[in-house]
């Protein structure tokens, strides 16, 4: 959603970062899709939903985008019964779950603002884009 929303921070990240090596989860694309439509029309929702467009299309050109296949699913079964906090001590959704197993299988990086949970899965490799 911030790379969508244009945010600053994620923006000076992403530039220098290899066309190839963005991938991204078909469950990421569904939440944004969710928070896009939600979004009131006055407050931007067509652009939001263009530019979500525009980089789904990217991804697809790219073949990076990560669909939640078997072996996903292998992982997060092995995940779902942790107990993994974010922020305000609020429990790591399933879909959130979805995508961390996603990266996991594919030995791709996790890029997230640093959470709590991140050290307790083994295998999880992220890069924060906010520091």
């Amino acid at each position: 959603m911030d790379i969508i929303c244009e945010d600053p921070d994620v923006t000076a990240w992403i530039r220098p970062v290899k066309a190839q090596d963005i991938h991204a989860s078909v469950v990421s694309v569904a939440h944004v899709q969710a928070e896009i439509l939600s979004t009131p029309i006055e407050e931007g929702r067509e652009v939001m939903d263009l530019a979500l467009r525009a980089f789904v299309s990217f991804a697809r050109r790219n073949n990076a985008l990560e669909l939640f296949d078997e072996g996903a699913g292998s992982v997060f079964s092995r995940i779902a019964q942790l107990d993994l906090r974010v922020d305000d001590d609020e429990d790591l959704g399933d879909m959130s779950r979805m995508v961390v197993a996603t990266a996991i299988d594919r030995n791709l990086v996790l890029i997230e603002g640093a959470q709590q949970y991140h050290g307790e899965i083994d295998g999880l490799r992220v890069e924060d884009p906010y520091r």
